[in-house]
């Protein structure tokens, strides 16, 4: 009798597992962190150029680590972007051939390597 009162218990524990992330679930447009452009028109917010971003890098607006995407981080270039962080310029391919891993600061002074150009 125990083992029927229980079982409705255990199968309801069983089916909260973990549940993938809205960003799982739908990853996010090639526009918003990271595609090449030429004009803001070309992003869902902006188009960062310049030496520093050359060929064109869609980024978005910050000042904290938690107005990024999964994946960027927040630095206080060009009063704050979104980048793609780094442990090596091998990995700033997608960011473009022109970007290199270079250490640049956030808001709050912390360092954080980053693919960025020039």
């Amino acid at each position: 009798m125990r083992l029927l009162i229980l079982l409705p218990v255990v199968l309801g524990l069983l089916a909260c597992g973990e549940h993938p992330s809205p960003s799982a679930e739908r990853p996010m447009p090639s526009n918003v962190v990271g595609a090449r452009c030429q004009r803001d028109t070309d992003c869902a917010s902006r188009c960062m150029t310049g030496a520093i971003f050359p060929g064109g890098f869609c980024s978005l607006h910050c000042v904290t680590q938690g107005q990024c995407p999964q994946g960027t981080v927040c630095v206080s270039v060009k009063d704050g972007v979104c980048v793609y962080p780094c442990n090596t310029t091998i990995d700033c391919s997608l960011a473009g051939s022109n970007y290199s891993c270079t250490g640049k600061t956030d808001f709050a002074g912390g360092l954080y390597d980053v693919c960025v150009g020039g």
